[in-house]
Parts: structure tokens; C-alpha cells; sequence
């Protein structure tokens, strides 16, 4: 009954029927690929925000599910920013996680920064996108505030990090302007301190 009347023309019928599909969680699996057509059709942003994650909920079809949150990423209303970052962080990493490096190299500042905000809430998982993320710290070091985004993404995807700024660290030339990196292992605690000085006993010409 649910799954026939998706696309009812009442607004508040069809809100009443993404919530509860939403509930049902994999249950509703059967009605999954309807709504995600529904999706495309839905004009409402309260009710294309709430059946987003009713969809997420419902453990869309990934190859299918991706390509429209990347088509409404780009989309500035709150509550469809934050019901396509939900929905993306319900998928597979191994989708998602290249997708949101796409998005690094977006235009839009907004779109870059809300990737990044994502693949940091991501942790551990997030880790691919290590590299693309200093990029974005050093192209940003004119723009502190800008880059700052960025470094909390690095440092909230968890202590893969660590090894990454290592390496980059061992790669500058003596007396470039680097402070930002190794400001960041403060954000690892003791482990990232520790790591930042065993680097630099072993290497006294970046001391």
C-alpha cells in the first residue's frame, strides 16, 4: 500500500509515507527504487529532505543512490544540505569517498568545504582523501580561515593522518613557511607530539 502510493498528490500523504517506509528501515527495501524515482520529481524541500533519509534508512541501491546526491549536493537549503550528507555517510565509503575528492575540486567554495566537513565525519574510512585535503590546506595558506576547514577534516579522519603529514613533512624544503603542518599534530594529542619529534630527531635539517 505504501509503495503504490508514493507519488500521491497530497504533500502530507506522501511525507507520511517516506517517514514510515524511513521506520521500516531495510524492510522497505522493496519500495526502495520507486522512491528513489520519486525522488527525482519531488519539488518540496521538506519532503525531498525527508525522503532522502527515509531512502538512506531503506539502504538504497548504491550505484543508483550516489548519482542523484551528487546531482542535489550543489543544492544551498539547509535541509537538504544536511539530508544528502546524512544519506552519503550511510553509503560505502569505497562509493562515496571518491566521490566527495571530486567535490574537493569544485568551483564553489561551500561545495569543497561541505566535501571536506563529510570525509572528516567519515574518520578512519575517510583516509583516501588525505592528500587531496593538505592540497587543499596549502592552497588556503594565504586564507587562514579558509584553510582551517580543511585541517579539521585532516585531523578528524583519525591518526592515518599522522604518517601523511610525515611525509609531506619530510618533503619541504629547510625554512619553507610549514607551520600549519606541524601545528596539526597538536590535534593528536601526545601521539602526534611524540610522532612529530621522533621525525625530527631522525632529520635535523628540518629542525
Amino acid at each position: 500500500l505504501l509503495k503504490s502510493n508514493i507519488d500521491h498528490n497530497s504533500d502530507l500523504t506522501r511525507k507520511a509515507i517516506y517517514i514510515a517506509l524511513g521506520k521500516m528501515g531495510h524492510r522497505a527495501n522493496g519500495a526502495s527504487k520507486k522512491l528513489l524515482e520519486q525522488l527525482q520529481s519531488e519539488k518540496d524541500v521538506e519532503l525531498l529532505s525527508v525522503a532522502v533519509e527515509s531512502l538512506a534508512n531503506i539502504g538504497a541501491d548504491q550505484e543508483s543512490f550516489l548519482p542523484f546526491l551528487e546531482s542535489i549536493f550543489d543544492r544551498e537549503e539547509d535541509q537538504i544540505q544536511q539530508a544528502t550528507a546524512n544519506a552519503i555517510l550511510s553509503l560505502s565509503p569505497a562509493h562515496s569517498v571518491p566521490s566527495l575528492i571530486q567535490f574537493l575540486n569544485a568551483d564553489d567554495e561551500s561545495i569543497k568545504s561541505r566535501a571536506a566537513h563529510i570525509l572528516g565525519h567519515m574518520g578512519p574510512s575517510g583516509a583516501p582523501a588525505l592528500n587531496p585535503l593538505i592540497e587543499m590546506i596549502i592552497n588556503r595558506q594565504a586564507n587562514p580561515e579558509k584553510a582551517k576547514t580543511y585541517q579539521k577534516a585532516f585531523v578528524a579522519i583519525g591518526l592515518k593522518g599522522i604518517p601523511v603529514l610525515l611525509d609531506y613533512i619530510s618533503k619541504i624544503e629547510p625554512f619553507s613557511p610549514s607551520h600549519w603542518a606541524t601545528g596539526l599534530f597538536a590535534g593528536y594529542g601526545m601521539m602526534g607530539v611524540s610522532s612529530l619529534e621522533k621525525s625530527l630527531e631522525t632529520n635535523e635539517s628540518k629542525r
